[in-house]
Parts: structure tokens; sequence; C-alpha cells
């Protein structure tokens, strides 16, 4: 598992965290960083959203598909981006609070 993280850490730099929130005209909350997986990472945005950074297809194909409708046990997709000239994707969903 620990080579999965460095990989991970390999693509999801913090430069590349910087140019996509530059680029989306976000704001990271003072606590950002949720966590990481298997497949991505997850980042607490300033507006009550969720920026994830992810390299899986199916799961952003999956978010893109349910985008906008209201479900009563998973957070609402707002956005599903692709970077242009990688295989990673960017999911923004509603936070949601934990218990």
């Amino acid at each position: 598992m620990e080579s999965i993280y460095l990989n991970l850490d390999t693509i999801i730099t913090d430069e590349l965290l910087t140019k996509i929130i530059q680029r989306l005209n976000l704001k990271l909350s003072k606590e950002y960083e949720l966590g990481c997986g298997t497949h991505g990472c997850a980042y607490s945005l300033s507006n009550d959203k969720v920026l994830k950074v992810t390299t899986d297809l199916e799961e952003a194909k999956f978010a893109d598909e349910i985008k906008g409708m209201k479900f009563a046990y998973l957070s609402e997709i707002c956005e599903v981006l692709k970077i242009k000239g990688r295989e990673l994707f960017i999911i923004i969903s509603e936070e949601l609070e934990s218990l």
C-alpha cells in the first residue's frame, strides 16, 4: 500500500494542486487536506465544497453521470473535469458534515 501513496505523491503534487486552485478560481480551507486513498486525494474548499483529484476514470464517469442529482446519502456532485494531457480528473462536490 505504501507504494500507492508514494505514487500519488508524485502525480498529485503541491504544484499541480496550486495550478488547479488558481485555474478554477477556488480557495482552500484553512485545514484543507482531507486525505488520500488508492486513486486520489480530497481537499476541503472554503465554500463548503470538496475538491477531489483522482486517477480513476470510472469514478469520474460515475460522478459525471450523477452530477447535479440529489441523493439522501451521497454528496451532490457539482463539477467533473479532466486535466488536459493527463489521466487525472477533478471532482467538485458538496462537503458533508462528519458525525
